[in-house]
């Protein structure tokens, strides 16, 4: 990736391959390894399974934790109104793969592949974010995009995948209805057809997806409903109840901390 101004401009390259970059010097003030080192989870308020979306645009990666500590990688498909989480084999993701990641662990530990050689899930609806600050991603038409973030953030709990909102600058909701969202570097986002995330003679998509507590250890599908009731209180990323229509999370991110707001 580059990034700068003409003046003091930096290009990020995979870490395993800085050394092949080296001649590129006098055109950059700055090359630097692009691949994230860490990667964060939350968790329902309580409760000990932490989850966070994943994606790496630079490499193919091995997640690990500390000994003792579980990890499990999992696919996420949606269809007839319901979300599908399939435990992946191993920890391995392939570059540009999205994956939902579910662990006990506080932290994350990000490696970073030489090889190039896996092969993205076809069966998958996660979806890798840019990883340009203050990306905007835009749903291709009969598709509707989820973000992995909570209910309700004041008392962080209802974590899950909601339908995603975009603002403007000036703080105003632009979409609520899933047709954008904006991106976290090093997250992924789902995008499902309109007809896959609704199910029954309701045809509005589910609004949200809420992740629950239970043991998904060892569990090759574990099926989530769709919320349809989008009455419910929602609530902004800082905690505060939203007046604003339409269903999902309203998104309240600044460019600078975008990791504060999508898992």
């Amino acid at each position: 990736m580059f990034n700068g101004n003409g003046y003091n401009d930096i290009l990020y390259v995979p870490t395993h391959s800085i050394d092949e970059y080296s001649g590129w010097s006098e055109d950059f003030s700055q090359i630097l390894p692009g691949d994230p080192k860490q990667a964060t989870a939350v968790a329902n308020k309580g409760q000990a399974a932490h989850y966070t979306s994943f994606s790496n645009p630079y490499s193919d990666t091995e997640l690990t934790v500390e000994t003792g500590k579980t990890l499990t990688l999992y696919n996420v498909k949606v269809a007839d109104g319901k979300m599908m989480l399939t435990e992946r084999a191993g920890n391995k993701v392939a570059k540009g793969e999205g994956v939902l990641v579910r662990t006990d662990a506080a932290d994350i530990v990000v490696n970073p592949l030489a090889t190039t050689d896996l092969v993205p899930a076809e069966d998958n609806d996660l979806v890798a974010t840019s990883v340009l600050p203050g990306d905007t991603v835009y749903a291709k038409k009969g598709r509707v995009l989820y973000r992995l973030t909570y209910k309700n953030a004041s008392s962080e709990t209802g974590l899950g995948f909601y339908l995603g909102v975009l603002k403007d600058q000036e703080g105003n909701v632009v979409s609520a209805d899933g047709s954008a969202l904006p991106t976290t570097a090093f997250k992924a986002y789902l995008s499902v057809p309109a007809e896959a995330a609704s199910s029954g003679l309701d045809k509005a998509p589910a609004y949200g997806f809420e992740l629950g507590e239970g043991d998904a250890a060892g569990i090759d599908g574990l099926p989530i409903d769709g919320m349809k009731d989008a009455s419910l209180p929602v609530y902004d990323l800082s905690g505060r109840r939203t007046t604003a229509p339409g269903k999902g999370i309203i998104e309240n991110c600044v460019p600078d901390d975008l990791n504060d707001y999508l898992f």
